[in-house]
């Protein structure tokens, strides 16, 4: 019996490789693609995942889009409905320029603009858990439409899942994952910012960050 079964998936085809003992002195394993005799080896340094937890195989962040190929994001999330971040390329300036509900964003915040730190929180939802069987049922808490720049679309939506964690759905497909809903909603979470923005509370909070640098 093998000790370990590794199942790939491509194009819709299963290949499974089933993987025996560790020759020691060679650093190799044995193996054997399910259906064929054939036995061949692997150089053991290439394996080092198969003690590995799921979870430890999993991107701690679960969708990163290249930030140049995003249009618009269309947002929903808890009671904050219909808001729209927007992105464009600025050829006088030579960088991006970010408008949220019609406001521009482009304040300054250290080397960066205050524009591509809400959108880097935007996708900060750190993957926490695993839980394959939960089928999608119920409102999402809030999701995300992201219009590319040649048109195409792509939704994330998070559901409930608990106080502290959201399941992470992407174009209707529901991942096996489990994100942290502490940074969505908490603190500097992407759902605080939003309410300071919408408020106009950022402007003061920047002002006295650039002060507090200045000194």
């Amino acid at each position: 019996e093998p000790d370990y079964s590794v199942t790939i998936n491509i194009s819709e085809v299963d290949y499974i490789m089933h993987i025996g003992r560790e020759d020691i002195i060679s650093n190799t394993f044995y193996a054997r693609m399910e259906g064929e005799e054939e036995v061949f080896t692997i150089d053991a340094s290439t394996m080092t995942f198969l003690d590995n937890e799921a979870i430890d195989m999993v991107y701690l962040i679960p969708y990163i889009p290249r930030i140049t190929n995003v249009k618009s994001v269309d947002i929903n999330i808890g009671n904050l409905d219909n808001l729209l971040l927007e992105i464009g390329y600025n050829p006088d300036q030579n960088m991006l320029d970010y408008s949220f509900n019609g406001t521009p964003i482009n304040m300054v915040l250290g080397v960066q603009s205050w524009g591509s730190f809400f959108f880097q929180q935007m996708l900060y939802m750190p993957v926490i858990d695993l839980e394959p069987d939960w089928e999608i049922t119920g409102e999402p808490y809030s999701d995300m439409t992201f219009t590319y720049t040649d048109e195409v679309y792509e939704t994330i939506e998070l559901y409930t899942r608990d106080e502290n964690t959201c399941y992470y759905v992407r174009n209707g497909i529901y991942t096996g994952l489990v994100v942290d809903k502490a940074n969505i909603t908490e603190g500097m979470g992407f759902a605080g910012l939003v309410e300071l923005v919408l408020s106009g509370e950022i402007m003061e909070i920047l002002e006295n960050s650039t002060e507090t640098q200045g000194e």
